[in-house]
């Protein structure tokens, strides 16, 4: 016979054991997906402060570009402008000053002579040739390293007087107290003697230029002065005083131009700041 009451007792154990798990499980659930839904939005924050620092980041990257760019482009431009200086102050003189010397070299009768003087243009092209490499390279030249600046000035007026007809004199006063000077203060200080030398074969009209340097413990002035037509008549630098002043401002030196009734004097004076 079957017992009723205990099947009743069995079958609310059953009913109410399944309510409990379906609650449980109800429960489980939900915390489950509540958790799963803080986990995703924490995510999403996690992400949307990433995605924040990633904009950040090429924003700031954008931003150092664009410095970059124009700092190139400055870095382009002085390049340009050094290059298209050194060109106008050296090797445009020089290749002219080597066409005036082959100009001569068609009046000569003399084959030594002629022979000579070939093989003077071959030693200038040269080493114009050189000079080319390191003014691509943008490196100082060994030889401003290397040798005093009474010596390169001396060393320029020679090789223009071999190069052309017209008398160009050098002389050193007090070399006795020529002090030390940077290489690169030695290539400008150079190149400013060389565009004036060369202004006055190609511009001055007149045959004589005597160049002088006068030391002291304090001091090197640098006189230039032709015995040509001056600025008051027409003569004048063109992109070569531009390149005279911008080198003379580079390396602390001062530079003047008289302009007298017969002539052009240019007046450079270095002070000695140098550690001797």
């Amino acid at each position: 016979m079957i017992d009723w009451k205990f099947m009743t007792v069995i079958f609310g154990a059953v009913v109410i054991s399944s309510v409990l798990v379906f609650w449980i499980t109800k429960f489980w659930l939900k915390r489950r997906y509540q958790l799963a839904i803080r986990e995703a939005k924490s995510e999403k924050r996690s992400l949307q402060f990433t995605l924040e620092g990633l904009r950040e980041q090429i924003s700031r990257l954008k931003l150092e570009l664009n410095d970059e760019m124009a700092r190139n482009e400055l870095i382009i431009a002085h390049e340009q402008k050094r290059i298209a200086h050194e060109l106008h102050d050296d090797t445009v003189q020089r290749i002219v000053a080597a066409r005036f010397k082959l100009e001569q070299i068609l009046y000569s009768n003399s084959p030594e002579r002629v022979e000579k003087q070939v093989d003077q243009l071959r030693q200038e092209l040269d080493d114009i040739v050189g000079t080319l490499r390191f003014l691509i390279n943008g490196l100082t030249q060994p030889r401003f390293e290397k040798l005093p600046f009474s010596v390169l000035a001396k060393t320029l007026t020679d090789s223009l007087s071999a190069m052309h007809h017209l008398k160009i004199t050098y002389k050193s006063v007090d070399d006795s107290f020529e002090f030390d000077i940077p290489a690169t203060v030695k290539h400008d200080l150079y190149y400013i003697m060389h565009e004036v030398c060369h202004n006055f074969l190609k511009s001055s009209m007149g045959f004589q230029l005597r160049c002088t340097l006068s030391w002291s413990r304090e001091l090197l002035k640098i006189h230039m002065e032709d015995n040509g037509q001056g600025m008051a008549r027409g003569r004048g630098f063109g992109l070569g005083m531009q390149s005279l002043q911008e080198r003379a401002s580079r390396i602390g030196a001062e530079i003047d131009f008289v302009t007298i009734t017969l002539g052009l004097h240019v007046v450079v004076r270095l002070p000695n700041r140098f550690l001797n």
